[in-house]
Order: C-alpha cells, then structure tokens, then sequence
C-alpha cells in the first residue's frame, strides 16, 4: 500500500509539471503586440514580394502554424516612413510638433491605395502623391490626416474624424471597429474638392507560429477589412458634381511579431464581385542582392496604372519606351509580354476580371492588380 501510495504521488508530480509546461508552451505562444513592435519616424523597413497569388491566407485559429517558407521572391521594397520634420512648411502647419497632441504626426506615408490617376478626368492639373498621416502612441495608432501636391502646390487636411488602425496591446480575440472622415479643399488650384471616407474592421483572429524564407516566429495574425469611399467634387461654369472614385474593398491579412518594426507577413486582396483577389504578399526580409529588381524608395510611387477598373486601354504612369510589361492572370498565367508605348496596352477583347501587370523599367520591378470590366 505504501509504495502504491508512493507512486501515486510520482505520478501526480508529473502530471503537475506537464501541465505546467503545456500551459508555458501555450502562454509563450500567445505573445502580445505593442506600440514598441510598430515603427516610428524614420524607421525603414524591407521586404521581399513574392509572385504568389494562390497562397492560402485564410487558415488561422488558435496555437496554428503557417508554413510560407516557400515563397519565391521576385522584386524587393524599402518602406520608410517619413518625418513630418523633413517636410515642407505647409506639412508641418497641419502635422507637425507644435500643433494640437491629436493632429502631431509620428511618421507619413504614400497612400498608393487612393485612385488618383482617376482624378485626371475631373482635374486639370496632375495629381502627383498622395500622403497618409499616422499618429502612434502607447495605446493607439491612428490615421489622422492627408495631403497631396498638385501642379506645384502642396495640399493637406486633418481629419474630421480619426481613425484607428490598431489598439494596444494587441492580443488573441481582439475586435474592434473603427471609421475615418478626411475632406481636402483643393480651390487654391483648381474648382475641386476631394473627400475620402473609411470604414474599417480588425480583428486578431490566430496565433501561433509563422515560418517564412527570413525565418520562424512567434505571431499574431490580424485581419483588417477596409471599406473606402473615395469622391471628388468638380465645379466647371459655375456647375459642380460629385463624382464617387472606383475603390475596391481592401483586405489586410498580417502577421506580426515583437521587434521587427512590421509585420512579418502581409497578403492584400481586393474584393472583386464578392470574391477576394490576391494583389500583393510581401514578407520581412533582409537585402538580397540576388534580387535585381530591388525597387528603390519612391519607385513604388512613381509607377503606376491607370485607369483601374479599364475599359479598353491601360496605361502606366512613370513607365518609358524602355519599359516592359508582364500581364499575368490570377492563377500566374502569363497573358501578354511587350514593350511600353505611350499609347497604352488595348485591353478592349479580354475577359471581364483581375489581373496582374508587371513593369520592368531598368532595375526595377513592380507589381500592380486591376481590374478589367
């Protein structure tokens, strides 16, 4: 009885310590994001694109494993985000350091996902960037405000209502909602205004642990789902209109680690007829000189197509006679290969759909989706 007894406490010990360690295994696992983890002014941040358009983003759950590590890298881009310091004066009145604490800007950056190419059928004065505005603090970071520059002049607004883009500490199961109201007057260039409204839900819906080509971490998955309506508002003889700008829905699936200043991993897709299209996966990377069609910062912008969704022809701004472009379909199938003219690519006889364009111009790639109506 007594050594029966005696290994009832051994065995009782064990299950003890295997349950202690099951429950460290599972809390090591279920880390925690802050605002320490999110970048800051000046902070730059590399990435590997990868030509991948079927990568299953959707699997997520508790304690899960992504396994990526096959990715195959085909361009590389350097994210910085900008000080408000080292902008122009006008920047610096809206969002710079002696402004209110609500409107003081802790980095910008372009804002490729507005269709300002689209703007050139209302104005007459080229659009040349649009900028996002981002507040970071210990709890929160928001999207507080936006600015453009067009035909020489340099246009910004607050926003009317700020939104959050992510709360913190980020943990498993968080949820929340939030919106976003920007109005530019653009009147000291031409008759026009421009209004962009956003609607976003997030949500921390896995955890676990993500392997990619840069390595295996520890992660939380975060889904953002953003509704963005777009308008601008044009006045010709006394006469205005308001005009709605094609936005597609965005989504942003993310995973994201602590120290590494971004996410680790991060899928977009468009919704497109209720069905969500694959338009860029990006990965935390190092330099890779193998990658020769490294795009250098600012190229991103500088590139880009339009009209978008296309009716008949599409067109690349910042594109050349040197130019060449690799029209693919959403399975990677390559439809067209051609050098760039200036009278665009005649899309007229395609099938209705998205599709991915990819523009060579020396060293450089980038990689865009549109849309074919």
């Amino acid at each position: 009885m007594l050594h029966l007894s005696i290994n009832k406490q051994i065995m009782f010990r064990y299950l003890l310590l295997a349950a202690f360690y099951v429950t460290a295994v599972s809390s090591q696992a279920q880390i925690e994001i802050n605002a320490s983890d999110f970048p800051g002014e000046r902070d730059t941040v590399r990435y590997s694109n990868a030509l991948d358009f079927t990568i299953d983003y959707s699997a997520t759950g508790e304690d899960y494993f992504w396994n990526f590590s096959d990715l195959n890298p085909d361009s590389q881009t350097l994210i910085n985000h900008l000080s408000v310091d080292d902008a122009d004066n006008l920047t610096q009145a809206y969002f710079g350091p002696f402004v209110m604490p609500a409107y003081r800007a802790t980095y910008y950056l372009p804002a490729t996902a507005i269709p300002f190419e689209d703007l050139g059928q209302f104005v007459s004065i080229p659009i040349e960037n649009f900028y996002r505005f981002y507040r970071k603090t210990s709890s929160e970071l928001n999207v507080i405000g936006l600015s453009l520059s067009s035909g020489g002049y340099g246009l910004g607004s607050r926003s009317d209502t700020i939104e959050t883009a992510y709360q913190f500490p980020m943990q498993f199961g968080q949820q929340f909602n939030s919106r976003g109201y920007t109005a530019i007057d653009m009147s000291i260039a031409v008759p026009a205004q421009i209004k962009q409204y956003r609607q976003r839900e997030s949500e921390v819906d896995g955890y676990g642990e993500l392997m990619t080509p840069y390595g295996t971490f520890d992660v939380l998955r975060v889904h953002n789902r953003i509704h963005e309506l777009d308008s601008v508002y044009f006045e010709v003889s006394g006469f205005g209109q308001w005009f709605a700008l094609p936005v597609p829905v965005r989504n942003e699936y993310q995973w994201w680690t602590n120290g590494q200043k971004g996410a680790v991993l991060e899928v977009i897709t468009n919704e497109i007829a209720g069905q969500e299209q694959v338009t860029e996966v990006r990965y935390r990377d190092n330099y890779r000189a193998d990658l020769v069609a490294s795009v250098e910062e600012g190229k991103v912008e500088a590139l880009q197509i339009y009209p978008n969704p296309v009716a008949d022809k599409l067109f690349v701004k910042g594109a050349d006679s040197e130019s060449h472009l690799t029209i693919y379909t959403a399975s990677g199938q390559v439809l067209l290969e051609e050098s760039y003219t200036t009278q665009g690519v005649n899309l007229s006889d395609w099938e209705s759909g998205v599709y991915y364009v990819k523009i060579t111009t020396g060293d450089h790639i980038v990689i865009k989706s549109f849309v074919k109506e």
